[in-house]
């Protein structure tokens, strides 16, 4: 099973990926950030998170995804 894992956020947004296996262990399979400029207008900056992690989504194919909760 793959999980991603999502630490949402403007400027960065971190993911996750694991694997699990049969036994339940747990493998990292990738991480990374996405970045966007402070300067840049809300709506440019949501459509580039929008966008690599639509690749990315395309790309992995996770079957369980779980997104961190903000708080302040």
């Amino acid at each position: 099973m793959n999980i991603l894992g999502i630490d949402p956020g403007l400027a960065t947004t971190g993911i996750g990926l694991l694997e699990t296996d049969d036994s339940g262990k747990q493998i990292n399979v990738d991480w990374f950030t996405i970045t966007t400029p402070a300067n840049t207008p809300l709506s440019d900056r949501l459509t580039e998170i929008e966008a690599d992690l639509t690749k990315y989504l395309v790309k992995t194919k996770p079957d369980l995804a779980v997104v961190e909760r903000l708080f302040f």
